[in-house]
């Protein structure tokens, strides 16, 4: 069973992750990029994107390249 200061931290970072992308939407449309362009000109794939824009993602290191 989760305890709840799990849960607590997994919910803080699933918001977080969600504010990000939302972020990361609105960067795209100051730019002037479609996430299809955006990934292409990234070097990554469309899904990866989506998930980035959905906020469902994990923040690492190499995501910084």
């Amino acid at each position: 069973m989760v305890d709840e200061k799990t849960f607590t931290k997994e919910f803080r970072e699933s918001l977080e992750n969600k504010r990000i992308g939302s972020n990361f939407l609105g960067i795209l449309n100051d730019i002037k990029r479609r996430p299809a362009d955006a990934a292409k000109e990234l070097g990554i794939s469309n899904e990866e994107i989506q998930n980035i824009i959905n906020g469902k993602f994990k923040k690492t290191n190499s995501a910084c390249r």
